[in-house]
């Protein structure tokens, strides 16, 4: 039988008699590793930008957390709650909103307050307050506001009087200021920023109208003049609520507002230095006064410009 076809003799060996080994298996060449090289150095205009770094939220992720990476950094989206913001104005009687939660609750975008700002470049003389020596500047109105359907209708224009109580300088006097222009009553944000003020005064009466007195001022100091946008000094104005919309201010020093209440206790001070900041009070129970502003240039004016509005029960 042939050796390779029948069965092997278990003694049998390949190497005729001599144990057969297999040779020594060779380890595998491994290939080493590569280190990557640095990246290039950023000259700052060339085409190689650093990283984005986020932590979870930034473009390109699921935002729900509204926290969005920009430019290597990440910033918070603010968010406004009508109902925290009535609880606070009617407990603590003010009620100060940075300029974020505003733009939040109006749904507008910071750059949009810029347009809004020029209509402070086209106000008239106060002619009552210079016997005071202060200069300013000023326009007003009435409007009709129904928050529950978001009807805002302007009314005949009329002088303004406050009550005698309430303004010592001008008590029960009739005061004829020029009205508003065409392009403000029109404004979509100062009709978008009363039907936010109607709201939230809900909080204080739960009028259904309210009649709204509109007052843009713009307050001017000169190196031998100090301008006071409260000449009448710590008061009220004789309204449910009474509001400071902060526009801007150039070259100018001052104008911290002082909130306290009816027994004069502070509540708030604040200096209304962001443009968009939003101050609301209770009038029935506090009284409000604004420091003079001073030019930090002496050579050139100084402005302070702010939104004053009020609300009363129609």
């Amino acid at each position: 039988m042939c050796a390779h076809c029948g069965p092997r003799s278990t003694d049998a060996r390949p190497d005729g008699g001599r144990q057969f080994r297999l040779p020594p298996r060779r380890p595998p060449r491994r290939r080493p590793r590569r280190t990557p090289s640095p990246p290039p150095a950023i000259s700052g205009s060339g085409p190689h930008r650093p990283p984005l770094h986020s932590t979870g939220t930034g473009v390109g992720d699921n935002n729900r957390g509204g926290v969005r990476a920009r430019k290597g950094r990440a910033s918070v989206k603010a968010r406004f709650d009508t109902t925290t913001t009535q609880v606070a104005l009617a407990e603590e009687g003010v009620c100060l909103l940075p300029p974020d939660t505003v733009n939040a609750a109006l749904g507008i975008e910071p750059s949009r307050w810029t347009r809004f700002a020029a209509h402070w470049d086209d106000l008239a003389d106060d002619p009552y307050v210079a016997a005071h020596g202060t200069r300013r500047q000023r326009r007003y109105d009435r409007f009709s506001l129904t928050p529950a359907n978001g009807e805002l209708d302007p009314l005949p224009h009329t002088p303004f009087i406050q009550p005698g109580h309430t303004n010592p300088l001008y008590p029960d006097v009739e005061r004829h200021f020029a009205p508003l222009t065409a392009e403000f009553q029109s404004e979509p944000l100062m009709r978008a920023l009363l039907l936010l003020l109607g709201r939230l005064a809900s909080a204080l009466d739960d009028a259904a109208t309210w009649t709204s007195y509109v007052h843009p001022m713009r307050v001017i100091a000169s190196a031998d003049s100090q301008g006071d946008p409260t000449p009448e000094g710590r008061h009220r104005d004789g309204v449910t609520l009474v509001t400071s919309f902060f526009v801007g201010r150039r070259n100018a020093t001052g104008g911290t507002t002082t909130v306290v209440t009816s027994a004069g206790e502070p509540l708030l001070t604040t200096a209304l230095d962001q443009p968009g900041t939003l101050l609301l009070c209770d009038d029935r129970r506090t009284l409000h006064q604004v420091s003079a502003i001073q030019p930090t240039d002496p050579a050139r004016p100084a402005f302070r410009d702010a939104l004053v509005t009020t609300l009363v029960p129609a």
